[in-house]
């Protein structure tokens, strides 16, 4: 996903989010994608992944120090 907001935003559009549907997030990055699908969709029917260990904590770090987002 590209960290330009306002392209992440149009593709997040398009998707049609929607309550309880299941979002695969791969490239996790730093996490805003991931977190505004689980903000729309719920925590437990979103997936994010990256093959970079590192991102994903640091992703993780940041969605728990804002007090919202998901929980990898």
């Amino acid at each position: 996903m590209s960290t330009v907001m306002g392209l992440t935003a149009s593709v997040l559009e398009e998707l049609d989010l929607r309550p309880g549907r299941r979002v695969l997030d791969v490239g996790t990055g730093a996490g805003v994608t991931a977190a505004v699908a689980c903000h729309i969709c719920g925590d437990t029917t979103v997936v994010t992944l990256d093959r970079d260990p590192n991102v994903a904590v640091a992703a993780r770090r940041g969605s728990a120090l804002s007090g919202s987002g998901p929980l990898w």
